[in-house]
C-alpha cells in the first residue's frame, strides 16, 4: 500500500477512497497508512445498510464480476459471476452480502459513472492454500479468477 501512495503523491493525488463499510480495525489500518504519506482517506459508504447498499448498486447499473472468494464460506462457483439479484439470492446466510468479512472480493467494470466499460477477459479460475489461524496444518482454500 505504502507504494501506491507513493505513486499518487506523485501524480498530486490528496485523497484515497475507501470502500468499506463497518471495519473499524482496517479503517484505521488504511487512515495511519495514509496520514503516513500525507494522503487523506475518505470513507464514503462507511455505516450504510450493506443489503440496501448492494440492492443500490445493482439497482443503478453498476456491473461487478466476483474475483476471488474465501472457500471456508463460498464455494467456487461464486468465482466469476456477476453481481445481480441472483447471486445475492445464492449467498450463504452466514455470508455477508457486500462481503465486509472477506467472504468475497469483486471487480466493477461498468455504471453509470464509466464513459464506457473497462475492457478486460476472463482468464483461467485457480486457488490457493494459506494456513488457517498460523496453523500450517490446518488449511484455507481462496478461489481466484485471472482478469487479463
Amino acid at each position: 500500500m505504502n507504494r501506491q501512495m507513493e505513486r499518487f503523491k506523485d501524480q498530486n493525488i490528496a485523497a484515497a477512497l475507501f470502500g468499506d463499510l463497518y471495519l473499524e480495525e482496517l479503517r484505521k489500518r488504511r487512515e495511519d497508512n495514509c496520514r503516513l504519506q500525507g494522503i487523506r482517506a475518505e470513507f464514503p459508504l462507511w455505516g450504510m445498510d450493506t443489503r440496501e447498499l448492494l440492492y443500490e448498486f445493482i439497482k443503478q447499473g453498476f456491473k461487478s464480476i466476483v474475483t476471488c472468494v474465501d472457500g471456508s464460506v463460498l464455494d467456487e462457483t461464486f468465482v466469476g459471476r456477476i453481481i445481480d439479484e441472483s447471486f445475492i439470492h445464492d449467498l450463504p446466510p452466514n455470508a455477508d452480502i457486500c462481503g465486509e468479512n472477506g467472504e468475497y472480493h469483486s471487480f466493477v467494470f461498468d455504471g453509470p459513472i464509466f464513459s464506457k466499460p473497462v475492457d478486460f477477459e476472463i482468464g483461467r479460475k485457480y486457488y490457493r492454500d494459506y494456513p488457517k489461524d498460523d496453523d500450517i496444518s490446518k488449511q484455507n482454500r481462496y478461489w481466484y479468477l485471472e482478469l487479463k
